[in-house]
């Protein structure tokens, strides 16, 4: 009885020492992010309000130290230092990040974490070497959409979330298949991709001279997913438009448009339009937020904002004081309420 009492109250010790250590690693990365955030204060506040709200920090591990990859001409894996993030899509119960090789030695892969959690979960391994510049997840059919490389057009390639969710392509090194691939006609490349409402949103990147982007029906693309005729479809835009340089990804909340533009070590930017503005100009915009240094793409969905950062690769992280290798959520309502309007009980969507 004394030796069976012993050993609950050793191992009742070790979870207590397990949680402290826990709990004192999560504050002292939330004190670096608040220090990372001082020179950015509109979003500092934003991410304190929601840490507040007791929302899970989602870290991408091996950033720093490397990450399980697939050898592009052996399909072997071994450990790859220069994963870079680049795309995120969030589902009810998951975060999707994608990341490339910046030396272009391994397949680009998607990396899956637990939404309630931020746990990370499991990787992905697609094939080829795309730049995985964006990532969009459609609900109703629950497909996991990303944009790959293209000729004179976007291609955006689409996995079920059952196959996702299955897949073991990180434990053979063999990569998964696109059920389907689509082209997106009238833009050069498809960088970044969303959704708003009823519409698929993709753009391509421009550093000097004004980038482009174009509208698409939700529904031909879910037509498309449910044909089991054919793997590969194009996709004919309803409109087009110029925007401006650097943009790396946008998303939709309620009657805003916001864009995210970043290149090199210098501040991010992120710029909020009304929905229905034409002219994409930098000073056409209604509100200019500064932002950290190599924001990638930002999502958002139930009045936070989500964002992801390359400055935690290898590539880049040497580059700037201070990395960020998790993906930072700000209370959408902190951000915008005194400059837009935004109402903190009603819904935002996406």
């Amino acid at each position: 009885m004394n030796r069976t009492l012993g050993f609950t109250i050793v191992v009742f010790g070790i979870c207590l020492f397990l949680l402290w250590r826990h709990y004192h690693k999560t504050k002292q990365e939330q004190r670096m992010i608040l220090a990372q955030l001082k020179r950015y204060p509109a979003v500092q506040h934003a991410w304190a309000a929601a840490l507040e709200d007791g929302d899970p920090v989602i870290e991408i591990p091996g950033l720093a130290t490397g990450i399980k990859a697939s050898l592009a001409d052996a399909h072997t894996v071994d450990m790859c230092g220069q994963m870079t993030p680049q795309g995120l899509a969030l589902s009810k119960d998951w975060v999707f990040i994608s990341m490339y090789c910046n030396d272009h030695q391994h397949h680009s892969q998607i990396l899956l974490f637990d939404r309630h959690t931020g746990a990370y979960s499991k990787s992905v391994i697609l094939p080829k070497k795309p730049h995985v510049g964006g990532l969009v997840y459609d609900e109703q059919q629950e497909v996991l959409w990303v944009t790959i490389t293209g000729s004179d057009s976007g291609r955006i390639g689409g996995i079920p979330l059952a196959t996702l969710l299955a897949d073991t392509s990180a434990q053979t090194g063999q990569p998964i298949r696109f059920d389907r691939r689509l082209e997106l006609l009238g833009i050069a490349r498809a960088s970044y991709l969303t959704m708003d409402q009823e519409k698929v949103v993709a753009g391509s990147f421009s550093l000097r001279g004004a980038g482009e982007y174009a509208a698409y029906s939700r529904q031909f693309l879910q037509d498309a997913m449910a044909d089991d005729s054919t793997q590969k479809s194009q996709m004919l835009p309803n409109e087009t438009n110029s925007t401006l340089t650097k943009v790396q990804s946008v998303a939709y909340a309620k009657d805003w448009l916001l864009i995210a533009r970043s290149f090199g070590p210098g501040a991010s930017e992120l710029l909020v339009y009304p929905k229905t503005t034409a002219n994409l100009k930098r000073n056409s915009a209604a509100f200019r937020f500064r932002f950290p240094p190599y924001l990638e793409q930002i999502v958002v969905e139930d009045q936070r904002l989500y964002c992801l950062f390359e400055s935690g690769a290898a590539a880049y992280r040497h580059k700037t004081n201070w990395p960020i290798d998790t993906v930072l959520v700000l209370d959408l309502f902190t951000l915008l309420h005194k400059k837009t309007g935004f109402k903190r009980n009603r819904r935002i969507k996406s």
